[in-house]
């Protein structure tokens, strides 16, 4: 980790100048404060060089990061939208999961925002199927990622 200094304006935030040096960050916002009428501050932040540096710096903040993440997917009010075939259908990790372990979707069609009745086909299966392996692998590498945490 590497602590690095930004420059701040009160009231527009951030200018995007960065030092890696608090005094030079210092002499800038002053010359910077003299010349305009705005005022500016220098604000350390850290800098991580991966993944594994941030964890060991920030274990607490990650872990419920990761929780909330997983909470997240697997929450029954959470919906994915599915681009079916005759439009977008809005479905929950635990509809998802049903669907594709059954290998069947058990309705025939639902109304759309539009009251356009969209009937499921075949191919919509599929759609299914690869949504619930994309979420699978995303939890899969959340629990990797908390297992690090909490080793």
């Amino acid at each position: 980790m590497k602590i690095i200094y930004e420059i701040y304006e009160k009231d527009w935030g951030n200018t995007n100048v960065t030092f890696t040096n608090e005094k030079s960050a210092n002499v800038y916002a002053d010359l910077l404060n003299k010349s305009s009428n705005s005022y500016y501050y220098v604000k350390p932040k850290n800098l991580y060089e991966n993944m594994e540096d941030y964890i060991k710096y920030n274990k607490k903040e990650i872990k419920e990061n990761i929780n909330n993440a997983i909470k997240k997917i697997l929450d029954k009010d959470t919906n994915f939208n599915l681009k079916f075939k005759n439009g977008i259908m809005p479905l929950n990790y635990s509809r998802i999961e049903e669907f594709a372990k059954n290998k069947k979707i058990d309705f025939t069609g639902w109304w759309d925002a539009d009251n356009k009745f969209c009937k499921v086909t075949k191919s919509d299966l599929q759609v299914v199927i690869n949504k619930y392996i994309n979420l699978t692998e995303e939890l899969h590498n959340y629990n990797s990622i908390k297992e690090d945490v909490y080793t």
